[in-house]
């Protein structure tokens, strides 16, 4: 893949969780990303007869923020999934969370026989790297992306409404 650089509000967070995905009305999708961080105390996990010992603890605080990440038009997406991981998937770019590429090798099979661009000439190849998940996105355009407080935020209410200002 080919990165270039996609300057997001998420993108410094040090640890990210994608709490949910929606494809809503057919050809949207909405994320609800969440940022985590190291938590006081320590855990051991056990495995068969090992113990691996002083594990730090990672999760929500009161001082994450959460980020709804909407897509009006995707021609593509998919999640990857990984709960337990030591490494991050070698993409080359900027440093950060999210990697959007014209070049990718999923871009170019989803471009075999020309109908993607027909249709959808422009689409872009977006990557968000989680925690747990890698979410990949083909659209002809960026994502709205906007904070939102966990108190007045119901990602299935905000589908049923009207949204202006799409992307």
């Amino acid at each position: 893949m080919t990165g270039i650089d996609w300057n997001v509000p998420f993108r410094t967070a040090r640890f990210l969780v994608c709490d949910v995905i929606v494809s809503g009305q057919g050809d949207d999708l909405l994320l609800v990303l969440v940022e985590h961080h190291a938590l006081p105390g320590e855990a051991s996990l056990s495995v068969g007869s090992a113990t691996i010992e002083h594990l730090k603890l990672v999760g929500e605080s009161s001082s994450s923020r959460k980020w709804l990440v909407y897509w009006s038009f995707v021609a593509a997406f998919k999640s990857s999934s990984e709960s337990f991981n030591f490494t991050v998937p070698a993409i080359p770019g900027p440093p950060g969370h999210c990697f959007r590429g014209d070049q990718s090798p999923w871009l170019s099979e989803l471009k075999v026989g020309g109908l993607l661009d027909d249709l959808r000439p422009g689409c872009q190849h977006f990557v968000i790297l989680t925690d747990h998940k890698t979410i990949e996105v083909v659209s002809t355009h960026e994502p709205r992306v906007q904070e939102v407080s966990d108190e007045e935020f119901d990602p299935l209410e905000w589908l049923k409404s009207p949204r202006q200002g799409n992307a």
